[in-house]
Parts: C-alpha cells; structure tokens; sequence
C-alpha cells in the first residue's frame, strides 16, 4: 500500500523515534556491563578473607562438636530423627562475594529490560500516531487520502512494523552482550549446579536457546504494545493523555486490583505479558475462611500456572479490540 510506505516514511523521520530508540539501546549496552561487572572472579585477596573467615568458623565448630553430639544424643531419646548438624563442614564458598552467572542470571535480565523496552514501544507508536491530531495535520491529511479506514489502519501497522528495528537491535544488543560479558569471565555454569546443600534441587535456569526464544517473544510484545499505543492515540489523541492513562492503569488496576482480587490475575495485562515472554509465569492465589472444628481463620494457599498460550491469547484479544474500537472512532469522531 502507498499509504503504509508513505506513514513508514514519516515513521523513520520522526527525530524523536530515533532519540527513544538511542536511549533504550543504550540501555541494552550498560546491563551486558553490569553482567561484566558482577560475574567476575574473587580477587586473590577476596580469597584469601575468606579462607580465614572460613578458617575461623570451623574452629568454633570443631569446638563444640562434642557438646552438639551430646545435645543430638539426649533429643534422639524421644524424636530418633533429630539432627543438629555436628558434623557440618565450613566452606570457603559461603563468604566469597556472590557471583552472578548466564544460567542463573541473564533470564532475570532480559525480563527486567521488557518493561522499559514497552513503555518505549507505546511511547513511539502513540507520539507517531498522536501528533498529527495534535497538530491539525490529520484533517490536511485526509483531504490526500479520504478514506479514513484506510489512513487509520496504515498508521497502526506503520507503528507496528516501525518499532521492529528498536526491538531487535535493543533485544539483539542485551542477548549477545549478556552471553559475551558472562563467558569473557568464565561464569556460565549456575553457581548452585554442583552445590551439595541444594540436593539437585536446582536445575539449569536459562539456556542461550532458551533466551533467544524469550527475546523473539519480547519483540513481538512490543509489536503489540506499539498497536495498542497507535489505537488509544486515535482515541485520545494526545501523546500525554496515552500515557497517562496507562500509566493509571498500571497503578489503579495492575496495582490495587492485582493485590486485593486474586483471581483477576490470570486476566491483566502486565501478567500476560510476561506469561508470553517467560515462556509462562506462576502465581499463588490465597483463599481464606473459619475452620468448622477450631473456629480459626485460616488460609490455605494454592500454586497456578498462567501459560505463554494464555498470555498471547489475552494480549491478542486486548489489542484487537482496543484496534477495533480505535477504528470505530476514526470513522465516525469529527477530526478539526
């Protein structure tokens, strides 16, 4: 369409777009340095503190080792499980400064920077949208194209496509920097992988497959975050009046409603989001009442699971109604 390649122009113009796309690519450079910075290895220094703190603990453990014997012995009379832990070995690991890893770390990461990365998704679709009304623009606009399902739905697939390029190189930027800063120090592997005091009960967190496949998924959010924030501005028309109502929203309903209604969880927009980019979130829902035989308030507490379908399914629903209504507005609001 002449239209789409038309607003794409306009888009790529745009000097704000390319200031909101700067600064969120240079955020994806600084949390790849801070990976750096925080999975280096202990000085020589840092070791040898911490061998003689770890010194210093086994011998006051080693001391009282017989009267904690003694002490297991006399509780073993009336519970045979009791174990006080007399035999515990001081490691040196436990006050070494704590050294983030890939496994263990770089999902946390990546799932931090989908906030800002949408805010900054909204905010060039709504400004790109937004301005022209604020500005009159449209209706000179509309003398050129008059069809106005046409011009509404070229500006929202222009805001759609018009964000990938931020997306990818932003996401392209934090991925490769985050394997890159970790493997520079050597710090792939989780720290708890071969930690006996876990039990195996950690397996491995993330996987460079594993954050590819979340980085795709966080690029498509912003596609639909940057179609949502191109309708509400055909609706608001005005680049603050979109933000600020997310931003309410946010507080008001993702905030208050979230803490005080479990069971609107499932059905909100920040938990979709990071269902589809997480690969699927979990979350605990409480229900309380009195006990019949005691009379007590108690509460018992059960796990859910929101899956990445269910959160593609409510984004996709929620964009595509906010679309339509955003259509609806077009054609039949007055534009001056």
């Amino acid at each position: 369409m002449r239209l789409l390649r038309v607003e794409l122009t306009r888009f790529r113009c745009r000097v704000l777009l390319w200031v909101l796309s700067v600064c969120v690519i240079g955020l994806a450079l600084l949390l790849p340095f801070q990976a750096w910075q925080s999975s280096k290895a202990p000085t020589a220094a840092q070791i040898e503190q911490a061998q003689r703190y770890a010194d210093e603990e086994q011998k006051a453990q080693d001391e009282y080792r017989e009267e904690c014997l003694e002490q297991q012995e006399e509780a073993r009379e009336t519970d045979p499980n009791a174990d006080y832990g007399c035999d515990y070995e001081v490691r040196i690991e436990n006050y070494l400064p704590w050294r983030q890893t890939f496994e263990d770390d770089a999902g946390s990461t990546l799932y931090g920077f989908m906030i800002p990365l949408l805010l900054v998704g909204v905010a060039m679709a709504a400004s790109f949208v937004a301005a022209e009304f604020a500005t009159g623009a449209i209706g000179n606009w509309l003398t050129f194209a008059p069809r106005r399902g046409r011009v509404y739905w070229s500006k929202v697939v222009a805001a759609t496509t018009g964000v990938v390029p931020m997306a990818v190189v932003s996401v392209a930027t934090l991925v490769g920097g985050l394997w890159v800063a970790y493997s520079l120090n050597d710090s792939i592997t989780s720290q708890w992988a071969d930690d006996p005091d876990m039990g195996g009960e950690r397996a491995v967190l993330m996987t460079p497959e594993l954050l590819v496949a979340a980085g795709g998924r966080l690029v498509v959010a912003v596609m639909a975050v940057a179609a949502l924030g191109a309708a509400l501005a055909v609706i608001m028309r005005h680049t603050a009046a979109v933000l600020g109502a997310l931003a309410a929203w946010l507080a008001v309903i993702e905030g208050l409603v979230r803490g005080q209604v479990g069971s609107a969880f499932p059905y909100l927009l920040l938990p979709n989001l990071q269902a589809w980019v997480q690969g699927g979130v979990t979350y605990y829902d409480d229900v309380c009442a009195n006990d019949a035989d005691t009379g007590e308030w108690v509460c018992t507490t059960t796990e859910h699971v929101l899956s990445q379908t269910h959160g593609g399914v409510v984004i996709g629903v929620v964009v595509g109604v906010v679309a339509l209504v955003g259509w609806l507005v077009m054609r039949r609001r007055d534009v001056q």
